[in-house]
């Protein structure tokens, strides 16, 4: 509830899911100085009060989504620290919100679920429906 009512009810205030995902908070910042590799940051420029919503948000969504789950464990496994995880999965939930704002639509996992595997998403392939034997 939190983050809708920071987004307000205006439909084209984010031209595309970048821009509320900058708004937000959630996209990274990449650094680069001089000689140094680049590195990823988190973005201080933004609306502190829908970042902090969006970030929890997307923590507890990993006892309730199994994608969000799947997600959250896949980047921990590549090495991802954790609280990094959790803002690369509220990145993810801030693209699916700007989506739902679009087209009126309201979230269905099943269907975020069948689109994940139809572009054979990697880290989603455990989350086919199990055939029974």
């Amino acid at each position: 509830v939190r983050v809708v009512a920071e987004l307000g009810d205006s439909r084209d205030r984010y031209p595309d899911a970048n821009s509320l995902q900058c708004f937000c908070g959630s996209a990274p910042v990449t650094r680069r100085s001089g000689k140094a590799p680049p590195r990823v940051a988190m973005r201080r420029g933004c609306n502190r009060g829908i970042q902090a919503a969006l970030y929890t948000m997307a923590r507890a969504s990993r006892a309730r989504s199994a994608w969000a789950a799947a997600y959250h464990a896949s980047m921990i496994a590549r090495g991802v620290r954790p609280a990094a995880a959790a803002r690369a999965l509220s990145n993810k939930w801030a693209k699916i919100i700007w989506t739902l704002l679009k087209t009126r639509e309201t979230y269905d996992e099943a269907k975020h679920i069948a689109k994940l595997l139809a572009h054979a998403v990697p880290w989603a392939k455990d989350l086919a429906p199990k055939e029974a034997a």
